[in-house]
């Protein structure tokens, strides 16, 4: 009778911590842990003995790839491909919109003209850019 609870037991415990390392990255996380513990107690040394234990555990266990991915099933669309309607911003000359949106962009713009002075000097007219 005791070998029965001992194996029940056994096979409780076994598939309680089963779960625990059943992915890498806690596994590796766990191992980077332990093996920088045993090393140093300097923090920089540390964190470098970590990553480096951490690293070598993950190409470990990604370098087992159980099966190939299947592509999926569905088409993939580019997205140049895909019909887009272009926003058109339409400001009409010296509305009121037209007005705030120049006066916004260029500091030395003129609502009674219309124009704004560019760097070199010259006045040149407000263009609203569509898009």
């Amino acid at each position: 009778m005791r070998i029965f609870y001992v194996v029940v037991a056994t096979g409780v415990f076994g598939a309680l911590s089963t779960p625990a390392f059943a992915d890498a990255q806690s596994y590796c996380g766990l191992f980077g842990r332990d093996y920088a513990d045993d090393s140093t107690l300097d923090v920089d040394q540390w964190q470098i003995n970590y990553r480096k234990a951490f690293n070598y555990c993950m190409t470990q266990y990604t370098s087992r790839d159980p099966a190939p991915k299947k592509e999926s099933a569905e088409k993939i669309v580019k997205k140049a491909d895909t019909p887009r309607r272009k926003r058109n911003r339409h400001l009409a000359p010296r509305s009121v919109a037209w007005n705030e949106y120049c006066a916004a962009k260029y500091t030395s713009f003129n609502k009674a003209t219309g124009k704004y002075k560019s760097y070199s000097g010259k006045a040149k007219p407000c263009l609203v850019s569509s898009g």
